[in-house]
């Protein structure tokens, strides 16, 4: 099975980005995908409050080298969709009820619409958070 579970650990959060290959932010808040089983590394997202209400999602990256399937099944898909829903959760339970792709996320289409996010006019990736986690579309 696959958990997400929060990094608490500044040096776990470096290294766990280390891994993804994506830049460490100490001043970001991060997820971990793990293998429920062996405790290893599947993926990190990383995200943070922003100043002006929204939640931005900076990060959201699989261990380098993960296949499209691991050894126990699970998609790569999959695996990115649970850590970066972890962390759009979380926003949502902190008040954070919008959301903002940046950082790779933002460069990364596939994965932001996947995860539940639309681009604007402009081209800015955003979520509402209170539609999506009550089974309803994104605004």
């Amino acid at each position: 099975m696959i958990e997400a579970k929060t990094i608490q650990d500044k040096d776990y959060q470096a290294e766990a980005c280390r891994l993804c290959g994506i830049e460490f932010d100490p001043d970001a808040l991060a997820y971990a995908a793990v293998d429920s089983d062996t405790g290893g590394l599947l993926a990190v997202s990383q995200f943070k409050f922003g100043s002006d209400g929204f939640g931005e999602l900076t990060d959201v990256a699989a261990v380098t080298g993960l296949g499209e399937k691991t050894d126990t099944g699970y998609s790569r898909r999959d695996i990115l969709f649970l850590a970066g829903r972890a962390a759009m959760n979380f926003l949502d339970i902190c008040g954070f009820h919008k959301a903002r792709a940046a950082g790779s996320l933002a460069r990364d289409e596939s994965l932001a619409k996947l995860l539940g996010f639309n681009p604007d006019s402009n081209g800015v990736w955003s979520c509402d958070l209170a539609y999506l986690f009550t089974g309803e579309h994104c605004q």
